[in-house]
């Protein structure tokens, strides 16, 4: 857990309060979206009191800031309708591998991204099946409109458990000790999170 989605959406903050922007946000469930909103509350917290910028709207699904004249929308894609009809400057999916309507959501809210828009989907694997996967492989390819970005476990400086200087590995973890100049106490941490 990097962080992916706070850095994505400390982005986007960024943009609705600096520039005019009208961001779309979407999560997969109703405490994931939840905590989209947190972050963006978060940030505007942590600002100094002579840098908040005035906010108009505030509320579960949107965030209006006049100044620049951004607004933000934060949805869940349970709901199949949601980021239909919009424009957005920006959109950001989370957890796009969880949506089980996948296609027809983002056939309808990718539509109203422009060409000089900006698309972010990200997601945690879930299996090798839907619409995320088939894409990830469309672009490995280089027959979308997307860039894969991928960011393993081993390159989170926390992903370790101390102490551990030896292991014994199985024909796997070598592998990837091998591939990836993993340490032991890195195998120690994923043998621990795969339990």
């Amino acid at each position: 857990q990097p962080g992916i989605s706070t850095a994505i959406e400390a982005y986007l903050f960024c943009e609705a309060v600096n520039k005019t922007a009208r961001i779309g946000v979407m999560a997969h469930d109703e405490e994931t979206t939840q905590k989209m909103r947190d972050m963006q509350q978060l940030f505007f917290d942590e600002l100094p009191p002579n840098l908040k910028p005035e906010r108009a709207i505030n509320n579960a699904t949107r965030v209006y800031y006049p100044l620049t004249k951004s607004m933000i929308y934060i949805g869940t894609a349970g709901n199949t309708s949601r980021g239909r009809g919009g424009t957005y400057s920006h959109f950001h999916g989370s957890e796009v591998p969880q949506w089980k309507n996948a296609d027809y959501l983002l056939a309808g809210v990718l539509q109203g991204v422009p060409m000089d828009g900006q698309i972010v989907l990200e997601g945690t694997a879930n299996g090798a099946l839907g619409w995320f996967y088939n894409e990830v492989n469309l672009a490995l390819r280089g027959d979308s409109i997307f860039k894969v970005h991928f960011y393993p476990w081993f390159w989170d400086e926390d992903c370790f458990i101390a102490g551990v200087d030896t292991l014994e590995y199985t024909g796997e973890e070598l592998a990837l000790v091998n591939a990836h100049g993993l340490t032991p106490g890195q195998i120690a941490w994923r043998r621990y999170k795969k339990k």
